[in-house]
């Protein structure tokens, strides 16, 4: 959380943090998934697969199950290493 919220804008990174969904709990639905963001228009999706390595997505709009991009200038990619920087 650290890394991540170091390259994060300010507006965001001073926010509380609350877990919204994880698959330890909730499970592996996609509809799970869309139903526990609902209405939430700033959220940090982070994986950590079984090699080290974390990656996700700042989304600064409402998750929506669609095709196509969107987002603006504010949503971002990325991935690192345990230890490393993004």
């Amino acid at each position: 959380m650290h890394v991540l919220s170091y390259h994060l804008p300010s507006t965001i990174r001073l926010n509380k943090w609350e877990l919204l969904f994880t698959t330890r709990r909730d499970g592996y639905s996609n509809l799970t998934f869309f139903s526990k963001l609902e209405d939430m228009t700033e959220t940090i999706l982070v994986i950590k697969d079984s090699q080290g390595y974390v990656f996700g997505a700042l989304t600064t709009e409402e998750w929506q199950n669609r095709n196509g991009f969107y987002g603006d200038g504010y949503s971002f990619v990325f991935t690192f290493k345990d230890g490393d920087d993004l």
